[in-house]
């Protein structure tokens, strides 16, 4: 028989709980607009799919039905009140909203981030005509 000692197992915290968005800091909100800028091809304020699927085909490994569903995604994104949701236009508080919670759903690191920031920019740059 035991000696009266209990071997009970000690108890583990639980890990906090994962944000649902990403932090989104000074500089990232500027990455984010100069993206969205870049993106925007025909300048009139918001992403249509052919837009984002042209920008997103920058980043390495996205095939277009996942292009595809990510901006129907986006597009659900955003402020809850907005009467244009799900409208097939992603105005610049979707694209930021979509991309904090993609950040987090996809647990992507800073480096990540910013490597398919930089994807997006540097396509939609080469995509530019150039002034002659």
């Amino acid at each position: 028989m035991g000696c009266g000692v209990s071997k009970s197992t000690p108890k583990v915290a639980a890990p906090p709980p994962k944000p649902r968005l990403m932090e989104l800091t000074d500089e990232r909100h500027q990455m984010l607009k100069d993206t969205f800028a870049i993106m925007d091809a025909d300048k009139d304020g918001s992403l249509d799919l052919d837009e984002f699927t042209k920008s997103a085909a920058g980043i390495e490994g996205h095939d277009v039905n996942k292009i595809t569903a990510l901006f129907h995604f986006f597009d659900s994104a955003g402020d809850n009140a907005r009467s244009g949701k799900n409208d097939g236009k992603l105005t610049f508080d979707e694209w930021v909203v979509g991309m904090r919670k993609l950040y987090v759903n996809r647990d992507m690191t800073d480096e990540q981030f910013d490597s398919e920031m930089k994807a997006i920019v540097d396509l939609g740059k080469a995509m530019q005509p150039s002034a002659s």
